[in-house]
């Protein structure tokens, strides 16, 4: 697996999301599911330039979800990452990797991603496993 402790590659930083990973900006580098909390969770707050607002245990006792002021949560099951969910958030920007985000028009397009959205438009897009939060 690569090591996401790795420098973020080139003079882009931040991150994408993706249906099965997470994906350093600017590097070749990703953040498979699976991975264990302590160094994603470090990774992502290096990418997104802050640290998580809360760990909150999942109310079924199947793992925690790590959650940032950016709108960005990451859900940890069975010791490892399982999925994420994004919501409008403040700070640094985060979307997918074809470039979906909080705020836009929610898409037609049906695949990976869970997409949640109201009159005003997109407000929240998942992937993976999550649960549900006490």
């Amino acid at each position: 697996m690569p090591d996401a402790s790795a420098p973020v590659s080139g003079g882009a930083s931040g991150l994408a999301l993706a249906p099965d990973h997470l994906q350093p900006i600017g590097s070749p580098l990703r953040i498979d599911f699976g991975r264990a909390e302590a160094g994603t969770v470090a990774a992502i707050s290096r990418l997104v330039g802050a640290q998580p607002q809360a760990r909150i245990p999942c109310s079924n006792g199947a793992g925690a979800a790590q959650r940032w002021a950016n709108g960005l949560t990451l859900y940890f099951l069975r010791e490892g990452l399982h999925g994420w969910r994004l919501e409008a958030g403040r700070g640094a920007s985060v979307a997918t990797v074809e470039g979906f985000a909080p705020g836009q028009p929610v898409p037609a397009a049906t695949g990976p991603y869970v997409f949640e959205g109201d009159a005003s438009g997109l407000t929240a897009i998942s992937a993976g496993e999550s649960c549900p939060l006490g």
